[in-house]
């Protein structure tokens, strides 16, 4: 079910934030039909209710508690309505939050966009600030503020890995490394290296065998 829009009285504090989403966790468990008539039926729905207002950290459940409250003022300031939200105020929003006196940086705007979305998601709204003109808000300030992801690089492959370990293994002072280099490149994950033991490794014309 959805929440009713928001926005006609005046935005709320943190702590108001935090408690409205507090119960929006377990919302639509405290009215199913019938549930007057069945004791047992209402306790689970009562254990239910109680689960689902766990299942977000209080930390957390508070970080979008304040966020939403930031949000709903910097919509009551500009007389927009914060739910549900149009997918443009909050990409204006983004825009605003990297360009404010005291400018955040992608990361911080990224929590405080997942918690708008969060709260439309458990109001029963789309997420505004999933995709469209906010995620290209998100891609264009990461490319300016030199945050956006590196290109992903070629695998090290043991062709390339062959002649770096050939030279190692002439210096004693770099034999180890070579050797865990070597063993993790044919995929030994190092808490498999490091319980590795001699009756294990087996002196072969080549080398050394695992």
């Amino acid at each position: 079910r959805r929440v009713a829009a928001a926005g006609d009285g005046p935005p709320p504090t943190p702590a108001q934030a935090t408690a409205w989403l507090r119960g929006l966790l377990a919302a639509g468990l405290d009215d199913l039909p019938g549930a007057d008539d069945d004791p047992a039926l209402a306790a689970l729905l009562a254990e239910a209710a109680s689960l689902a207002g766990e299942c977000l950290a209080e930390h957390t459940l508070r970080a979008y508690g304040g966020a939403w409250a930031r949000w709903a003022v910097w919509c009551d300031d500009r007389r927009l309505r914060p739910l549900p939200a149009d997918p443009r105020h909050v990409a204006a929003y983004a825009a605003w939050l990297y360009t404010r006196d005291r400018p955040l940086r992608p990361s911080s705007v990224s929590a405080q966009l997942g918690a708008i979305n969060t709260t439309h998601r458990l109001a029963g709204w789309p997420e505004p600030a999933a995709g469209g003109p906010t995620a290209a808000v998100q891609k264009g300030a990461r490319r300016r503020h030199g945050t956006a992801p590196l290109a992903a690089k070629d695998a090290l492959t043991l062709d390339v890995l062959r002649p770096v370990l050939a030279a190692a293994v002439r210096d004693p002072l770099r034999l180890r490394d070579a050797a865990l280099v070597a063993l993790h490149a044919a995929g030994l994950a190092p808490p498999r290296v490091s319980a590795l033991t001699w009756d294990l490794v087996l002196a072969v014309p080549e080398g050394w065998e695992v």
